[in-house]
């Protein structure tokens, strides 16, 4: 099934699923006779055929240290990093493409956030409020996208409940969400939580 769509438009009717999965060649292969289905994105995300070209193409013809060389190769592995910088700052419409931080992994995009920005706007005695509720669920190995999706919004709540009534002045607080597979329930949850803040934080 193809489906037309304009640029710029994000509507549910505009992404061709199929379109997408002909992009992942893993996509292909069978599990236990069935055909794979790959969940495990947080850790391992599986890549199309076009970040596989790339990458072999830059391994085959110009792979060199970048930012750190002055001959060709470094040069040229130079440009096509800033190239992807900038295509990534124009996907998420960054003002800059200086804005668009490359890391290894979430963990230490989290890391290097929470440091910079805990360097930068946290002072001794400020607080930081955080949930159990989520780790618990883990602990208990209740991992469905479900209870997640009404466990976020729940802790939340709870959190703002409990920093007004025992007087907790926090500056930051902190959210988990655990499940296998993270779903549409989760993305729901997490903007329910988001809509939460936006109109408890005032009361």
């Amino acid at each position: 099934m193809s489906v037309s769509a304009k640029a710029g438009d994000n509507s549910l009717q505009a992404f061709d699923v199929e379109r997408v999965r002909e992009d992942f060649p893993i996509l292909n292969e069978q599990v236990h006779g069935k055909p794979l289905v790959f969940l495990d994105n947080g850790a391992s995300a599986q890549k199309p055929r076009q970040v596989i070209q790339a990458m072999t193409d830059c391994m085959t013809h110009y792979y060199a240290n970048v930012h750190r060389g002055n001959h060709k190769m470094s040069q040229l592995s130079t440009e096509a990093y800033e190239e992807a910088r900038r295509k990534v700052a124009g996907f998420i419409h960054a003002p800059s493409d200086k804005e668009v931080i490359f890391t290894r992994g979430a963990t230490e995009a989290i890391n290097l956030v929470a440091a910079s920005y805990g360097r930068t706007f946290l002072n001794p005695g400020d607080e930081i409020i955080i949930t159990a509720i989520i780790i618990l669920l883990f602990l208990l190995h209740i991992r469905s996208s479900f209870v997640v999706a009404i466990c976020l919004p729940a802790a939340a709540l709870m959190s703002f409940i409990a920093m007004r009534v025992v007087g907790v002045g926090a500056n930051i607080m902190s959210l988990a969400g655990i499940a296998i597979a993270i779903g549409t329930m989760v993305d729901m949850a997490i903007i329910v939580s988001e809509n939460i803040y936006q109109h408890l934080s005032d009361w």
